[in-house]
Protein backbone atom coordinates (compact mmCIF):
# COMPACT_ATOMS: atom_id res chain seq x y z
CA UNK A 1 0.00 0.00 0.00
CA UNK A 2 1.31 3.49 -0.68
CA UNK A 3 1.60 5.68 1.88
CA UNK A 4 -0.42 3.90 4.37
CA UNK A 5 1.84 3.98 8.17
CA UNK A 6 0.14 2.64 11.56
CA UNK A 7 -0.47 5.41 13.74
CA UNK A 8 1.73 5.79 16.66
CA UNK A 9 2.46 7.87 19.89
CA UNK A 10 5.50 9.45 18.06
CA UNK A 11 3.22 10.95 14.89
CA UNK A 12 3.11 14.54 15.14
CA UNK A 13 0.73 16.00 17.38
CA UNK A 14 -0.68 18.42 14.92
CA UNK A 15 -1.67 16.76 12.07
CA UNK A 16 -4.63 17.11 9.74
CA UNK A 17 -7.37 14.23 10.15
CA UNK A 18 -6.68 11.91 7.37
CA UNK A 19 -9.11 9.15 5.43
CA UNK A 20 -6.84 6.39 7.17
CA UNK A 21 -6.97 7.93 10.58
CA UNK A 22 -11.01 6.36 10.50
CA UNK A 23 -9.31 2.99 11.43
CA UNK A 24 -8.53 2.34 14.89
CA UNK A 25 -7.24 -0.28 16.72
CA UNK A 26 -8.30 -1.77 20.10
CA UNK A 27 -7.71 -4.11 22.32
CA UNK A 28 -9.87 -6.85 20.16
CA UNK A 29 -9.10 -5.59 16.75
CA UNK A 30 -9.96 -2.99 14.27
CA UNK A 31 -12.66 -0.48 14.39
CA UNK A 32 -13.47 2.15 11.84
CA UNK A 33 -15.52 5.65 12.88
CA UNK A 34 -17.52 7.68 10.36
CA UNK A 35 -14.85 10.60 10.41
CA UNK A 36 -13.81 9.74 13.11
CA UNK A 37 -17.09 10.70 15.27
CA UNK A 38 -19.72 8.02 14.03
CA UNK A 39 -20.34 4.47 15.89
CA UNK A 40 -17.65 2.23 15.81
CA UNK A 41 -17.85 -1.12 13.48
CA UNK A 42 -15.22 -4.42 13.26
CA UNK A 43 -13.52 -4.17 9.73
CA UNK A 44 -10.38 -6.56 9.22
CA UNK A 45 -6.98 -5.53 8.66
CA UNK A 46 -7.52 -6.72 4.59
CA UNK A 47 -10.18 -4.43 4.55
CA UNK A 48 -9.11 -1.89 5.93
CA UNK A 49 -6.17 -1.92 3.58
CA UNK A 50 -8.28 -2.17 0.46
CA UNK A 51 -9.93 0.82 1.32
CA UNK A 52 -7.07 2.83 1.99
CA UNK A 53 -5.72 1.52 -1.04
CA UNK A 54 -8.67 2.31 -3.24
CA UNK A 55 -8.85 5.66 -1.19
CA UNK A 56 -5.32 6.58 -2.18
CA UNK A 57 -5.20 5.71 -5.95
CA UNK A 58 -8.94 7.23 -6.34
CA UNK A 59 -8.08 10.70 -4.29
CA UNK A 60 -4.72 10.86 -6.43
CA UNK A 61 -6.94 10.79 -10.14
CA UNK A 62 -8.89 13.56 -8.63
CA UNK A 63 -6.14 15.35 -7.79
CA UNK A 64 -4.84 15.58 -11.23
CA UNK A 65 -8.32 15.73 -12.54
CA UNK A 66 -8.32 19.01 -10.24
CA UNK A 67 -5.19 19.99 -11.65
CA UNK A 68 -6.04 19.66 -15.17
CA UNK A 69 -9.25 21.94 -14.71
CA UNK A 70 -7.33 24.50 -12.78
CA UNK A 71 -5.49 25.10 -16.02
CA UNK A 72 -7.98 25.26 -18.36
CA UNK A 73 -9.71 28.01 -16.14
CA UNK A 74 -6.15 29.74 -16.18
CA UNK A 75 -5.65 29.43 -20.01
CA UNK A 76 -9.53 30.33 -20.43
CA UNK A 77 -9.49 33.18 -18.06
CA UNK A 78 -6.28 34.83 -19.67
CA UNK A 79 -7.97 34.09 -23.40
CA UNK A 80 -11.46 35.32 -22.76
CA UNK A 81 -11.02 37.38 -19.47
CA UNK A 82 -12.25 40.48 -19.64
CA UNK A 83 -11.35 43.91 -17.95
CA UNK A 84 -14.86 44.63 -17.13
CA UNK A 85 -15.80 44.68 -13.20
CA UNK A 86 -18.64 41.61 -14.39
CA UNK A 87 -16.16 39.56 -16.30
CA UNK A 88 -13.71 39.19 -13.23
CA UNK A 89 -16.60 38.53 -10.86
CA UNK A 90 -17.62 35.68 -12.93
CA UNK A 91 -13.93 33.71 -13.54
CA UNK A 92 -13.34 34.53 -9.22
CA UNK A 93 -16.96 33.22 -9.04
CA UNK A 94 -16.16 30.42 -11.06
CA UNK A 95 -12.64 29.27 -9.32
CA UNK A 96 -14.92 29.54 -5.95
CA UNK A 97 -17.63 27.05 -7.87
CA UNK A 98 -14.54 24.53 -8.48
CA UNK A 99 -13.36 24.33 -4.81
CA UNK A 100 -16.64 23.76 -3.52
CA UNK A 101 -17.10 21.23 -6.33
CA UNK A 102 -13.51 19.41 -5.89
CA UNK A 103 -14.29 19.58 -2.21
CA UNK A 104 -17.68 17.97 -2.31
CA UNK A 105 -16.09 15.14 -4.44
CA UNK A 106 -13.62 14.54 -1.88
CA UNK A 107 -16.16 14.70 0.89
CA UNK A 108 -18.23 12.34 -1.56
CA UNK A 109 -15.08 9.91 -2.09
CA UNK A 110 -14.92 9.46 1.74
CA UNK A 111 -18.63 8.41 2.17
CA UNK A 112 -18.69 5.84 -0.78
CA UNK A 113 -15.57 4.26 0.08
CA UNK A 114 -16.50 3.30 3.37
CA UNK A 115 -20.40 3.43 2.82
CA UNK A 116 -20.34 -0.69 2.89
CA UNK A 117 -19.02 -0.55 6.40
CA UNK A 118 -22.45 1.66 7.45
CA UNK A 119 -24.45 -1.52 7.49
CA UNK A 120 -22.65 -3.10 10.39
CA UNK A 121 -23.51 -3.79 13.89
CA UNK A 122 -21.91 -1.08 15.89
CA UNK A 123 -19.57 -2.41 18.82
CA UNK A 124 -19.72 1.05 20.64
CA UNK A 125 -21.52 4.33 21.49
CA UNK A 126 -20.93 7.57 18.69
CA UNK A 127 -18.39 10.39 20.06
CA UNK A 128 -19.88 13.05 21.95
CA UNK A 129 -19.49 16.69 20.81
CA UNK A 130 -16.97 16.89 24.16
CA UNK A 131 -15.05 13.63 23.06
CA UNK A 132 -14.15 15.17 19.82
CA UNK A 133 -12.87 17.99 21.83
CA UNK A 134 -10.22 16.18 23.44
CA UNK A 135 -9.07 14.37 21.20
CA UNK A 136 -8.58 17.99 19.14
CA UNK A 137 -7.18 19.68 21.68
CA UNK A 138 -5.12 16.98 22.44
CA UNK A 139 -3.42 17.26 19.16
CA UNK A 140 -2.42 20.69 19.49
CA UNK A 141 0.91 21.53 20.42
CA UNK A 142 2.04 23.69 23.09
CA UNK A 143 3.39 26.36 21.91
CA UNK A 144 0.36 26.49 19.51
CA UNK A 145 -1.66 27.24 22.87
CA UNK A 146 0.75 29.87 24.13
CA UNK A 147 0.15 31.52 19.87
CA UNK A 148 -3.73 31.42 20.44
CA UNK A 149 -3.62 32.81 23.70
CA UNK A 150 -0.85 35.68 22.61
CA UNK A 151 -2.91 36.09 19.27
CA UNK A 152 -6.19 36.53 21.33
CA UNK A 153 -4.70 39.28 23.57
CA UNK A 154 -3.23 40.96 20.79
CA UNK A 155 -6.99 41.62 18.63
CA UNK A 156 -8.37 42.43 21.91
CA UNK A 157 -5.39 45.09 22.58
CA UNK A 158 -5.55 46.27 18.61
CA UNK A 159 -9.93 46.95 19.02
CA UNK A 160 -11.12 50.19 18.79
CA UNK A 161 -14.09 49.77 21.43
CA UNK A 162 -15.18 53.56 21.06
CA UNK A 163 -16.15 51.84 17.34
CA UNK A 164 -18.00 48.53 18.07
CA UNK A 165 -18.47 47.80 14.22
CA UNK A 166 -14.34 48.05 13.52
CA UNK A 167 -14.65 44.66 16.06
CA UNK A 168 -17.29 43.26 12.88
CA UNK A 169 -14.91 43.54 10.97
CA UNK A 170 -12.78 41.03 12.49
CA UNK A 171 -15.14 39.07 13.38
CA UNK A 172 -13.87 35.88 11.21
CA UNK A 173 -10.28 36.18 12.81
CA UNK A 174 -12.03 36.36 16.33
CA UNK A 175 -14.24 33.61 15.88
CA UNK A 176 -11.13 31.41 14.55
CA UNK A 177 -9.34 32.38 17.49
CA UNK A 178 -12.05 31.88 20.32
CA UNK A 179 -12.62 28.33 18.79
CA UNK A 180 -8.37 27.79 19.49
CA UNK A 181 -8.59 29.40 22.71
CA UNK A 182 -11.32 26.92 23.66
CA UNK A 183 -9.76 23.90 22.02
CA UNK A 184 -6.73 25.45 24.35
CA UNK A 185 -8.83 25.83 27.32
CA UNK A 186 -9.50 21.99 27.23
CA UNK A 187 -6.41 20.84 26.76
CA UNK A 188 -5.11 22.92 29.70
CA UNK A 189 -7.93 20.93 32.04
CA UNK A 190 -8.02 17.66 30.76
CA UNK A 191 -4.63 17.79 31.60
CA UNK A 192 -4.72 18.90 35.22
CA UNK A 193 -7.54 15.71 35.79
Amino acid sequence: MRGYRDPGPEDEADDQFRFEDQFEADEYGLTFRKFGRGRPVRVTPQERDECIDRFERLDALLNQVSFAVLMVWMLAAMRWGGTDVWSQALWVGAIAVMVLAIHAANRLLWIRLTAHFVRRVPVGPERTMMDQYRSKAARLSWPMVGLAAALGVTMLWLTDFSRPWHLLERAHVSFALLGLIALSLVKIFDRRR
